[in-house]
């Protein structure tokens, strides 16, 4: 992502219409996404500290909290977005390990926020960061409920895990 070549690519994609999503390459990284300035004060309250906050359109923000110093397991990530998405957002139906987020400074295209035909959307602007991630001893509790619930889940049927492939994708072959 550090690469020019790719930053100009994205905001050529995102001038041009497209949705840019990202996410950094850790399930340590759980996202919560559309939470409003409530859910962060909640957060706050809580004891959880936020990695980054990302603001992605009007009172819409998504909140990234280092979960712990490596890797989660996939289905503890998971069950983990779910539970903080429970708590701290207004759309329920859209967490996992490997959620992505809009990434600050493009424009989120959705429709509903432009407000005149050629309307490039509102921009997604970073409002907090951390360059050191703080693991907030308030997600233990959470955690430990995680890798519960991740437990007790009914594995995935193999056939299901076949129809789902890598790709490669080079963004100076795409045809878009």
């Amino acid at each position: 992502l550090y690469s020019t070549k790719y930053v100009e690519w994205f905001r050529y994609r995102n001038a041009n219409g497209c949705h840019i999503f990202g996410r950094p390459n850790s399930t340590r990284y759980v996202l919560i996404d559309d939470v409003k300035q409530e859910g962060i004060i909640r957060l706050k309250q809580d004891g959880l500290v936020s990695t980054a906050v990302i603001e992605t359109s009007p009172d819409k923000f998504h909140v990234w909290i280092a979960a712990t110093n490596d890797d989660l397991p996939e289905p503890v990530a998971t069950q983990l977005a779910k539970l903080l998405e429970q708590r701290y957002s207004t759309d329920t139906g859209s967490a996992d390990a490997y959620h992505l987020g809009r990434l600050p400074g493009l424009r989120n295209k959705k429709p509903k926020y432009q407000t005149y035909p050629g309307d490039g959307g509102p921009l997604v602007i970073l409002k907090t960061a951390r360059t050191v991630p703080i693991i907030p001893d308030a997600i233990n509790e959470l955690l430990d409920k995680a890798r519960y619930l991740a437990e007790q889940r009914t594995p995935t049927s193999s056939s299901a895990l076949g129809a789902c492939a890598p790709i490669d994708i080079d963004p100076s072959r795409s045809p878009m």
